[in-house]
């Protein structure tokens, strides 16, 4: 293709330019824009392609960087240089994926390719992500086989039943607090107790929301949480109660514990 480029005041002044496209060059891209993968998969499997004139061999550079997954805590980082022998049109590397047991939601892990060698170019799509879907959920800690909730009176330390009133709590009005135990719940810094919620179901399938008040970890125990909540005044009967707990969206299993009035 050529440009002519003139003025009517200078007629016979003209830039001319050829544009063509090099034979000798190949383009590289990632195969696709976005990669699901399970958390428990363990890895993601990333793919590069080259188009265009595979009769050298070329090198192209790769990078993982943080997205709303982090690493160590999410995955691993993982960088380097594909090399593409003479012929060859596919690449691929792996990014380490860690199943934890912290519920998280989806995350995000950020791809980019970089510094094509001599005779190779970025083509599109050059940036890419990673989608890691969460397998965990937020599991109230029960006895071993009797489904019944691990939980404590937050001033007696005794167990189940518990009453909606407690004489010996401090507080103002005197309403019963409770510890659970929970495995898989990790706030982050400045998150508030919002993501969490707890509520209690009886036998007639009411729902009663349980106002969550401290979460925190337990001394010497990084993987469990102390989550103490307080009973309301409008539990209509006493008996048996199922309790759930949500963590960012995801409710985890129902453990039994008894409220009396």
């Amino acid at each position: 293709m050529y440009i002519n480029v003139h003025t009517n005041n200078f007629t016979n002044g003209e830039i001319r330019g050829q544009f063509l496209s090099s034979p000798s060059v190949s383009s590289i891209q990632f195969n696709a824009t976005s990669y699901m993968v399970n958390e428990s998969e363990g890895s993601a499997t990333v793919a590069v392609t080259r188009i265009g004139n595979t009769t050298n061999a070329v090198t192209i550079n790769y990078s993982t960087v943080d997205g709303s997954a982090r690493s160590p805590a999410d995955y691993i980082t993982s960088s380097g240089t594909l090399q593409f022998a003479p012929g060859e049109t596919i690449k691929s590397f792996s990014v380490p994926i860690i199943d934890d047991a912290n519920v998280e939601g989806t995350e995000n892990i950020n791809l980019v390719l970089s510094a094509p060698g001599f005779g190779a170019v970025l083509g599109s799509p050059f940036t890419a992500a990673i989608t890691v879907l969460d397998n965990d959920q937020p599991l109230i800690l029960t006895e071993e086989n009797t489904g019944r909730a691990v939980a404590l009176d937050s001033v007696t330390m005794l167990r189940d039943p518990f009453p909606l009133d407690n004489l010996h709590n401090f507080s103002s009005d005197q309403h019963t607090r409770i510890m659970l135990f929970v495995l898989g719940i990790d706030l982050m810094p400045g998150e508030d107790l919002s993501a969490l919620s707890i509520q209690a179901e009886d036998t007639q399938n009411r729902v009663y929301p349980l106002v969550v008040e401290d979460v925190r970890k337990v001394p010497n125990f990084d993987w469990l949480s102390q989550v103490v909540v307080r009973l309301p005044n409008s539990i209509a009967s006493s008996g048996d109660f199922q309790v759930s707990i949500s963590f960012r969206g995801t409710t985890g299993n129902k453990a039994v514990l008894t409220i009396i009035r």
